[in-house]
């Protein structure tokens, strides 16, 4: 529930007395329905963890990094499903495209507070999301060849996507805003 957002980011000031980086990174698929088929539930859902609440929290801390005089870090995840227009459930591909523009919209309004925003897109993961795919074969498999094929034909790990978060995170990509990483 997004009510309990500014509570959050007020406890999160109270223990560590400052933000520097927030990570967007929470995410539902919500059902796999077509556009004729889908209901108000199912999109208000997959819409509201995937796109609202990250604009609430990055609202919220970029609200924060301004007032304690600027700089600071924002990095949302979207998905490889944002550029694909098959094989994917929609509203789960339209909240994450909605997110890269979201993520642009924001890096063009904070950087001039030396807030930098991006986006990181991540193929197929290893992850409790994408077990529902079917087994690490079976992942494979889609990675290889097939609607969810990437360029290395191999499953991306955890690791691999925090790694990126973790460079843009770093001074090294103070001159890195309002792009979106793609991560295999």
């Amino acid at each position: 529930d997004t009510k309990h957002i500014p509570e959050a980011v007020a406890k999160v000031l109270e223990q560590f007395g400052r933000i520097d980086i927030l990570v967007n990174c929470a995410g539902v698929t919500g059902k796999f329905q077509s556009l004729l088929e889908i209901d108000n539930e199912n999109w208000d859902f997959v819409h509201t963890v995937n796109l609202k609440a990250p604009m609430l929290l990055m609202q919220h801390v970029a609200r924060h990094m301004i007032d304690r005089g600027g700089g600071g870090r924002i990095i949302n995840i979207s998905s490889s499903s944002a550029f694909r227009a098959r094989n994917s459930p929609m509203a789960y591909a339209t909240s994450k495209a909605a997110i890269v523009q979201l993520t642009r919209c924001a890096a063009a309004e904070l950087g001039r507070y030396d807030i930098n925003v991006n986006a990181i897109a991540p193929g197929i993961t290893a992850t409790a999301m994408t077990r529902a795919l079917g087994n690490a074969e079976a992942l494979d498999g889609l990675a290889a060849s097939g609607p969810l094929e990437n360029l290395f034909h191999r499953v991306s790990q955890p690791e691999d996507v925090a790694a990126a978060i973790l460079f843009l995170s770093l001074p090294g990509s103070r001159q890195i805003t309002g792009q979106t990483i793609h991560t295999s």
